[in-house]
């Protein structure tokens, strides 16, 4: 093996240690406990501004939807 080749295999390596330490925990634990272990929760509730402005947002989104709809049709 050249000396790329052996960098190469020993970096696949790691990755692959790193990828099978992270999926031995579900995604939710592997937040918890890796990177969210030392974190104080705190619930925000959302402002009634925000959320009448996302509605406004979503509404006009919605109307013009059939745009990238037509849009995508015309270049398949």
């Amino acid at each position: 093996m050249g000396s790329n080749e052996s960098v190469l295999f020993y970096f696949l390596k790691a990755v692959k240690r790193f990828l099978l330490s992270i999926f031995e925990k579900s995604g939710y634990d592997y937040l918890e406990d890796e990177v969210f272990a030392n974190q104080e929760a705190t619930v925000l509730e959302p402002e009634v501004s925000g959320i009448e402005s996302f509605s406004n947002y979503m509404k006009h989104y919605k109307e013009v939807l059939h745009v990238e709809r037509t849009a995508v049709d015309h270049f398949k």
